[in-house]
């Protein structure tokens, strides 16, 4: 689905989703996880929008901490360099909690936030990319994405929402639609508004196991919406001819 963001400037959307038992952990400690991960495809630059939807959030391993993708045609190249959208007014923002349930209400714009999201190859989808907040040790593993609350962050154990450095995590809820980058790319690594996104994974948490992982699926898949639309506007279209013609021989 070709979509027109700018003026003169053409690009090709993909949204991802989890689907609707995904859940993370296991035994006592399984947690359900929503969340939702938009790919924007330009020329030299893909846009990722991540969208934590779960509510009720009490466990780390409920905030999403890395996204895997992969590029249709192109394998093993990865983005020149990564940084948060600007000028979005659905983006949102780095928060902390102040107590087991409750977030600062002090908030961080997230050109502030001091530890960024970084690039890495994707060791889960062969020749993709990653981008991810988990850096080697649980205190390195901060700006989390959260989902809209309420929470309970039940104390500062391991596992619990104020386990990380800082209690730093990233905000995602109604009024800030997601979080938002812009990925860059060589010219020869030949990204365009055509590229497409063959695939998605995301993993919640502070670490790359299975059991934190979930392979996304996409809703509805390129194009439908169009054609969709094209056949709503064909039904309309048959419609107003037979009506134009019954009038013309009345």
């Amino acid at each position: 689905m070709c979509l027109a963001h700018a003026a003169g400037v053409r690009a090709n959307t993909f949204t991802f989703w989890t689907n609707n038992i995904a859940s993370t952990g296991t035994g006592l400690n399984a947690r359900n996880v929503a969340a939702q991960v938009t790919f924007i495809t330009g020329t030299n630059q893909i846009e990722i929008d991540v969208t934590n939807l779960q509510t009720d959030i009490d466990r780390i391993w409920q905030t999403v901490s890395a996204v895997d993708f992969l590029v249709a045609g192109v394998s093993g190249v990865n983005p020149t360099s990564i940084a948060f959208k600007t000028g979005d007014a659905n983006q949102g923002w780095g928060v902390t909690f102040t107590n087991s349930s409750t977030l600062s209400a002090s908030v961080v714009a997230l050109g502030s936030v001091a530890n960024p999201w970084t690039i890495a190859t994707s060791n889960q989808l062969s020749g993709g990319s990653q981008i991810g907040a988990i850096h080697g040790t649980d205190n390195a593993a901060k700006d989390l994405i959260l989902g809209p609350g309420p929470y309970n962050a039940n104390g500062n154990g391991s596992g619990t929402m104020q386990h990380t450095q800082n209690n730093q995590y990233l905000l995602t809820s109604p009024s800030a639609n997601h979080i938002a980058w812009i990925l860059s790319y060589d010219t020869a690594a030949n990204i365009d508004e055509n590229s497409r996104i063959a695939s998605a994974r995301l993993t919640f948490g502070l670490t790359f196991t299975n059991e934190f992982e979930e392979d996304l699926t996409q809703t509805p898949e390129p194009g439908s919406v169009a054609m969709a639309l094209g056949g709503v506007s064909l039904t309309l279209a048959v419609a107003w001819r037979r009506r134009r013609t019954r009038a013309l021989r009345a």
